[in-house]
């Protein structure tokens, strides 16, 4: 195992989540293997530089899930950022051509609603599709997955 790096447990079975316990970071990662979505919960406190972290251990996931669907859940966060912030964590996720998403769903609460709009507007110019939600199930209905 590299250090630094989130490393799948691979297990093929229809409807399977693929669950990644991270000791540190304040993040649960699953891949939704059937939805072709890799959801990203978060909770508790966390910072930009959790998240950053987070992207770069996840990389390879991505690369290997290419076309995925991501739905980002930050609902449950308290975590401070600025538009800096939603400028570095877009540079950070989408910095490599391999690493091609589907549509990205972002969940926040309405007092950081404005931040994730600006981090909708930069996955754009990459020929991402990003939305932002209140809501979890609205989210997921718009990546087209169920509940």
């Amino acid at each position: 195992m590299v250090a630094g790096v989130v490393q799948p447990r691979i297990i093929p079975a229809a409807n399977t989540a693929f669950s990644f316990p991270n000791l540190r970071l304040p993040y649960q990662v699953e891949i939704e293997v059937d939805a072709r979505t890799i959801v990203i919960t978060g909770s508790g406190q966390a910072t930009t530089a959790d998240t950053l972290e987070l992207i770069a251990g996840m990389r390879h996931t991505f690369r290997e899930h290419r076309g995925f669907n991501l739905l980002y859940d930050s609902s449950a966060m308290d975590i401070a950022s600025n538009a800096n912030d939603m400028m570095r964590v877009a540079t950070a996720l989408f910095e490599e051509s391999e690493t091609a998403f589907g549509r990205i769903a972002i969940v926040v609460p309405e007092v950081r609603e404005e931040l994730a709009r600006i981090f909708a507007a930069l996955a754009h110019p990459h020929g991402v599709s990003a939305n932002v939600f209140q809501h979890t199930a609205d989210a997921r209905r718009w990546l087209g997955i169920a509940g």
